[in-house]
């Protein structure tokens, strides 16, 4: 069905079908303060339709969301009591829609431990403690239990700049226009208008309105609604499940604790499971939003060879704003692999400034990606490609703010890096470790102003296999050999690859922590799997039924950012079509001959070459880091918390099996007085965080991951 952004209930009712909606919209996410139990007799309603005779047969739902799941069911009950002994008119009832109700207090204020820890606001380690002290008892606890009681404020400390209502957001300041709570002062100084209360009927009665009056009195008699549920058909508010009880469950995605958050969604799921079904009688149990906004786009630009300054390139406007380099530099035997690079210089300090390659994952994804997508200067403007070089602007996150870069094409085959010899062996993951380092020593050759400069590896994806082994190589060739000395001090990397089987398994808890798949598939596949879901024994039918399960669920999503789904990368209305504007780009004739790409070398460029071929011989890259950390070199492993391609939970089990103490507890980072995501420190230099809301790379929260960084590359507290 084709829906538009300005879609709401109302268009839908007058289109196809009108149904009444009783909205009991008690709105508030907190039950410390008092709340409105509405138990509303059934004479308004009954008067009502007396008045309005024309809706007789309607088909009626009695909808809100919030509080009012304690009383909506409770009405419903009423309702149907009333048609069924006495009262007239007969109310011709459906149904009701609840949108995150409150059901039974204790059950909802416990689940939000488990959904802190799904989400990536408290650490495992918080969690487990508080499962195993407060045996899921975290509101009410007994004062004699002192240890939950501490840990419960350890949590406390850890969301209390969450915004609970909306995860992905922080607590503001109300009365800012710059909060996005502001909109609700807006509906108060409209209410409150003289002008108003006359349009809307309205005198003497209220003295000043309130959107939530919080000193309502009101009797909380019912103290859970579960027993309030008869055979109406019923939607709780993306994914769903049907129950036999003609329930339907329905997560948001990216949604919080009202429909305002998700409006477009919302609509589209009343229409679906509510409109179209009155007239069709279809079942509806499996239902994807299509996603009708593209994310921000995020672009970075790389290019250094020592005899090759850059100061224009096609589809920039102007001069360049910083000192781009491009070129190549031969390794391996013969200089046969001829490694090209772009070389950007820090826009701050570069005689002092750290020095850093960048390695994009793949293998074969050209750190061209990078520098245009996640930490450079530059990033494409996303338009409709016409056929003309698509348009290059500037960007205000790139890390070149604060460092000197080398975006390194590795290994042969990818990006503009070409080998002379085609039947050179094929690369490997140590082959690559070595490759690198002879790169960077001849680097470093031509450009002796950076010897001293402090030197780290960074990357993201796949280069978290190979980077760690890239540090062990250069902080051996420093200390047995080579020349010139590497001032060697650490590593970063984004999302990174780090041993499949954890990687790969741990999507599972990933997906059942992100509200993806259900309680009832997640402990099955834990029964029937033990642990292995992506390797299993073609004996265990049980358990690859279940992955059939698995996939078929999230199918739909876009694994490097949950909070979308997949499309089409033609479309200029998906999120990825950026992609395609870089091989536009890099295959003009023009951008070549800027870049000093030597003629006849590549042939059609791919931002990500898939057919590269590499032998990944480094199954595990944690015997790397165990190396690393005992030398003492810094590290920060970043996550994007909406990435199930290489979730956050599978890089917190490594991290945690190198069995180093912990320094500084799991707690958020801030960013303009927004939590911005999670971090803890360990003793053996390493910093773990998240960035929250982003995904796989750095571009889908570039701002946040570039503050990240330049705190952490200059020692500062996160």
């Amino acid at each position: 069905m084709d829906t538009k952004i300005n879609m709401t209930f109302t268009k839908i009712q007058n289109r196809m079908i009108t149904i009444i909606l009783l909205c009991l919209l008690v709105s508030s996410s907190s039950e410390a303060a008092p709340q409105t139990q509405l138990a509303i007799p059934l004479e308004p309603t009954g008067e009502w339709l007396d008045k309005h005779p024309e809706y007789f047969s309607n088909p009626f739902y009695v909808a809100g969301n919030s509080y009012s799941g304690k009383v909506i069911p409770a009405i419903v009950q009423e309702i149907s009591n009333g048609n069924g002994i006495c009262c007239k008119p007969q109310i011709y009832l459906q149904g009701y829609l609840l949108g995150n109700p409150t059901t039974n207090v204790d059950h909802d204020r416990n689940s939000r431990i488990p959904l802190a820890h799904g989400m990536a606001l408290i650490s495992n380690e918080l969690y487990e403690s508080m499962k195993k002290s407060c045996r899921g008892n975290y509101f009410n606890t007994d004062p004699q239990n002192t240890e939950c009681l501490k840990l419960v404020e350890d949590f406390n400390r850890s969301v209390s700049e969450i915004y609970e209502e909306l995860i992905l957001e922080s607590n503001c300041d109300a009365t800012s226009p710059d909060c996005y709570t502001y909109r609700y002062t807006l509906s108060e100084y409209c209410a409150n208008k003289e002008s108003v209360s006359r349009a809307l009927r309205v005198k003497g009665t209220t003295a000043r309105w309130e959107r939530c009056n919080y000193n309502v009195q009101c009797n909380k008699n019912i103290k859970s609604s579960i027993p309030h549920i008869e055979g109406y058909r019923s939607l709780i508010f993306g994914y769903t499940k049907t129950y036999a009880n003609k329930m339907t469950f329905a997560t948001m995605k990216g949604g919080g604790h009202t429909l305002e958050y998700k409006p477009v969604e919302s609509s589209i799921l009343f229409e679906r499971c509510f409109v179209i079904t009155l007239n069709t009688q279809t079942k509806m149990e499996f239902w994807i939003l299509k996603l009708l906004l593209p994310q921000f786009l995020l672009v970075l630009i790389q290019h250094a060879d020592a005899s090759s300054i850059i100061k224009y390139l096609p589809g920039f406007e102007g001069p360049l704003p910083f000192q781009l380099e491009t070129g190549y530099i031969g390794v391996g035997e013969a200089e046969e692999d001829q490694m090209f690079y772009y070389f950007i210089k820090s826009e701050r300090n570069p005689e002092e400034d750290p020095l850093l390659v960048w390695l994009t994952g793949g293998p074969g994804c050209s750190s061209f990606s990078g520098l245009v997508y996640e930490n450079g200067p530059l990033a494409f403007k996303v338009e409709a490609y016409d056929g003309s070089i698509p348009t290059l602007v500037s960007t205000t996150y790139s890390w070149t703010k604060v460092a000197n870069i080398i975006y390194l094409d590795q290994p042969v085959g990818t990006g503009f890096s070409y080998s002379r010899n085609p039947l050179a062996d094929i690369p490997s993951d140590t082959g690559s470790a070595k490759r690198v380092d002879e790169f960077l020593r001849k680097w470093l050759d031509k450009h002796p102003e950076y010897f001293s400069n402090p030197f780290y590896v960074t990357g993201n994806s796949y280069s978290g296999k190979v980077i760690p082994a890239i540090v062990q190589e250069i902080s051996n060739g420093n200390y047995i050999c080579c020349e010139p000395q590497i001032n060697l001090q650490g590593y970063v990397l984004g999302n990174p690859v780090t041993n499949f089987d954890i990687d790969n398994n741990t999507r599972i808890p990933f997906a059942h922590g992100m509200a993806l798949i259900s309680d009832e598939l997640y402990e099955s596949m834990k029964k029937r799997c033990g642990g292995n879901y992506f390797n299993v024994d073609p004996q265990n039918t049980e358990c690859l039924e279940l992955v059939k399960d698995y996939k078929k669920s999230v199918s739909r999503i876009y694994e490097e950012l949950i909070l979308q789904s997949n499309c089409d990368k033609t479309s200029p209305d998906c999120y990825t079509y950026w992609y395609s504007l870089s091989e536009y780009w890099a295959n003009n004739e023009s951008v070549r001959r800027a870049l000093r790409v030597v003629k006849g070398t590549t042939g059609e460029w791919d931002r990500c070459n898939w057919n590269v071929q590499c032998n990944q011989d480094i199954k595990s890259s944690i015997p790397y880091h165990m190396n690393n950390s005992i030398k003492g070199y810094r590290s920060l492993i970043l996550s994007g918390d909406h990435d199930m391609t290489i979730p956050f939970v599978g890089t917190q089990d490594w991290i945690r099996s190198l069995n180093f103490s912990i320094v500084e507890k799991w707690r958020p980072w801030m960013v303009n007085d927004q939590v911005a995501g999670y971090t803890k420190t360990y003793a053996n230099k390493m910093t773990f965080a998240t960035v929250k809301g982003g995904g796989h790379t750095l571009e889908y929260k570039p701002v946040e991951s570039s503050i990240l960084f330049e705190r952490w590359i200059s020692g500062q507290p996160l």
